[in-house]
């Protein structure tokens, strides 16, 4: 009886006061509380038996005690609380670096695999480029560009010879004006002429191959190039009357011819100050429109209209001849 008595005490359980387990009381003090001193210690301690109410291989749960369970707790919570920082924090953080939310991951990997791939493409990219290329060499053709240059170059020299526009005609009354003209050769070329007239008794002639009829007779108008190319025109002055016209330039006015009305000029002495300074001159008495001259254009030039210009210091006489008469103005550049 004593030994079935003892048999079953060996089998009867105590619970811890500290850490709440069930152990054998074969135990002198409980195994669970010794193995987490000894664990804290560095060591192993604690005997473990597999007993039917305590002791790690036994059922009952033994193993799962408060200290255990708060530190899985803790365990799974720091999990999750780094997943959640996870989610919530970094994958925004990375996706906002590669600048398209949700495809951090995608827009990398196929990038770094066709980086080859466009190597191919590039080659017959380059061949067009020499065509194109080509084409801008012929257009450069400017050949025909530096002859249409050189041609208005020459166009622009003195000319060589010219041509009058008479060679013979013959002015019927005293103060009678025609305009001799020079047609340059080559043609667009330019000069200067020299105008004279064998009489000027009976032929006035101006700087721009303008002559009047000053008396009857004939005179010989010489026009001289720089080069020293001259051509001839002959005129004739026929009339029976005896009328005779002073010269342009030696008087302010002109009496009438016999049964001529008398005219008159706004001004017959002008004095300019500066210059490109105008002064517009004008006859009255007729209705027909005068033909202007000036006895050196360098120094005062005038219009078909009549509005002389101050060109550079000097004196000059303009001259209107209308009606068969001549009527003088001296203009004076005092500058």
């Amino acid at each position: 009886m004593a030994n079935k008595r003892k048999s079953r005490n060996r089998n009867e359980l105590i619970r811890c006061q500290k850490c709440g387990e069930d152990y054998s009381v074969t135990y002198k003090s409980c195994p669970f509380c010794d193995e987490v001193a000894a664990r804290s210690a560095g060591r192993r301690g604690g005997k473990r038996l597999n007993t039917r109410g305590g002791g790690y291989g036994g059922g009952g749960g033994g193993g799962w005690g408060p200290l255990r369970i708060i530190t899985t707790v803790l365990s799974i919570a720091l999990i999750l609380a780094a997943v959640y920082i996870v989610i919530t924090i970094v994958k925004p953080l990375v996706e906002l670096g590669n600048g398209e939310p949700g495809s951090a991951v995608t827009a990398t990997a196929p990038a770094a695999t066709e980086d080859p791939a466009p190597e191919p493409p590039t080659e017959p990219a380059a061949e067009p480029t020499p065509t194109p290329a080509a084409e801008p060499t012929p257009t450069p053709a400017a050949e025909p560009t530096p002859p249409a240059t050189a041609e208005p170059t020459p166009s622009l020299a003195n000319a060589e010879s010219f041509t009058l526009n008479a060679s013979d005609f013959t002015l019927r009354r005293a103060g009678e004006t025609y305009r001799i003209r020079a047609a340059f050769f080559p043609s667009g070329t330019t000069g200067s002429v020299v105008w004279t007239s064998s009489n000027p008794g009976a032929v006035h002639v101006a700087d721009n191959g303008t002559v009047t009829a000053l008396a009857a007779g004939n005179s010989t108008i010489t026009a001289t190039l720089e080069n020293g190319y001259a051509q001839t025109c002959i005129v004739r002055c026929g009339w029976s009357d005896g009328s005779t016209y002073p010269t342009p330039g030696t008087g302010t006015a002109t009496a009438a011819p016999a049964g001529g009305a008398a005219l008159s000029i706004n001004r017959t002495d002008i004095t300019m100050r500066r210059e490109g300074e105008t002064f517009a001159l004008r006859v009255t008495g007729t209705n027909d429109t005068p033909v202007w001259s000036s006895s050196d254009s360098s120094v005062a030039s005038v219009t078909s209209g009549g509005t002389v210009t101050a060109v550079s210091s000097g004196t000059v006489t303009v001259t209107a001849a209308v009606d068969g008469q001549i009527l003088t103005c001296i203009v004076r550049c005092n500058f």
